[in-house]
């Protein structure tokens, strides 16, 4: 439910105007792309990809819950994975995690564990990890993409244990509140232990509490603030962490020596929010959300009665409560290519009518330039000679794309 309620805000349009005359004297030069091979095969509209040294690309269509092995032109494909073959749960890993020389982790949600894809697409092994619920913060692109660093450790987003709130009354159950804040963890799969990197802060959770009404029937009610943001992360090929500070846009590293540095706060369009921008931004995620619901089949769920109704509620936090700036950064919206670049996805970018925006920023926590994708591409990867690999979306279809820039 959480996952789905952040991947829900990070995608409520923002009006986008011109830049900030301060961000327009840096005089940030903006680059575009140049596609350079196209798949005709249509995918969902949510993909990751590996690139592997022979030209080919492994892709995990994630909505369509299967992994293709495509050619160097993207043209012809073998099925890696699918629905059929395995367990619906283990497709739902929205990953693909480089590791030693062409070979790929996927996680498996069913069991808990990885899968290592040899170069051809055949699990070559499974491995365990050391602390197996932690797999769905592994699976999800929501928590940033996973990484295994220059010594083997796999490095991810975890949670950190919430606090138990009391119980009201036996007809109330509140559940336990998420902290602010998450670690960056490295796990190490021969010791079988996980290190605490950093921390960084993340979205305030929603407060949820559960009902029930004289015939036993239960109602999930979920408060969220749509406006609460948190830091990003990514990993450079080298083992160097970068956080990407939600509150003044700056990058605090961590070197593979385990020195830590920041650079200065990049230039970022801040943007004020009305209360009748705020207002108009609830009402329009309470439609989103209510047609969620409608959309969705009704669902039970057992109880000390038997098997009940279960609905769900939404609600919102006071508009008082809401930030008066647009945030800098969302879920996601951090990547790391194979030089060493940083892409973020402004916030104020995310809904640009001709075509997403990105940063792409050097390790010394400068913008080195922008780059421009055409209206209705989005950016999923990167592969060697500077390859960049887009997804054309039309509706619920994409169609893979090989790009360079320009």
């Amino acid at each position: 439910m959480r996952k789905a309620i952040l991947l829900l805000l990070g995608s409520v349009p923002i009006a986008v105007h011109s830049q900030s005359p301060a961000v327009m004297a840096r005089k940030i030069p903006i680059r575009t792309i140049e596609i350079v091979d196209r798949s005709t095969e249509p995918l969902g509209a949510q993909v990751s990809v590996r690139a592997l040294s022979d030209g080919s690309t492994m892709v995990n269509d994630v909505s369509r819950r299967r992994v293709l092995l495509f050619d160097a032109k993207l043209a012809q494909y073998n099925l890696v994975l699918d629905s059929a073959a395995n367990s619906a749960s283990a497709q739902s890993s929205a990953q693909l995690i480089r590791y030693a020389a062409d070979s790929t982790l996927f996680v498996d949600m069913s069991t808990q564990s990885l899968l290592v894809l040899d170069p051809r697409g055949k699990v070559a092994r499974v491995m365990a990890l050391p602390k197996p619920r932690d797999a769905r913060f592994i699976a999800s692109t929501v928590f940033g993409e996973a990484q295994v660093d220059g010594r083997g450790g796999l490095v991810y987003r975890a949670l950190y244990a919430p606090t138990v709130k009391p119980t009201t009354s036996e007809l109330v159950v509140a559940f336990p509140s998420q902290p602010d804040s998450a670690p960056i963890v490295r796990t190490d799969f021969e010791t079988r232990t996980i290190d605490t990197i950093a921390s960084i802060k993340v979205p305030q959770s929603e407060s949820m509490t559960q009902t029930r009404d004289g015939q036993g029937n239960v109602t999930m009610k979920i408060v969220i603030n749509p406006m609460s943001a948190g830091d990003e992360w990514a990993m450079l090929t080298d083992g160097t962490i970068a956080i990407i500070r939600v509150h003044d846009y700056h990058i605090d590293w961590i070197d593979v020596d385990k020195s830590r540095r920041s650079t200065p706060k990049m230039p970022f369009d801040w943007r004020s929010i009305s209360q009748e921008q705020k207002r108009s931004r609830l009402d329009s995620l309470r439609l989103a959300l209510q047609k969620q619901l409608d959309d969705a089949p009704a669902r039970t769920i057992d109880t000390p009665d038997g098997r009940r109704q279960l609905r769900t509620h939404f609600d919102f936090v006071s508009l008082n409560e809401l930030s008066d700036y647009e945030p800098p950064i969302g879920p996601g919206s951090a990547k790391a290519d194979l030089a060493d670049h940083l892409w973020v996805l402004p916030h104020t970018s995310a809904s640009a009518v001709n075509g997403l925006l990105y940063d792409v920023i050097n390790i010394r926590g400068e913008i080195e330039y922008r780059v421009q994708l055409p209206s209705g591409f989005a950016l999923v990867g990167f592969g060697p000679n500077n390859d960049i690999f887009v997804l054309n979306v039309d509706g619920k279809t994409g169609h893979l794309a090989r790009a360079r820039l320009q």
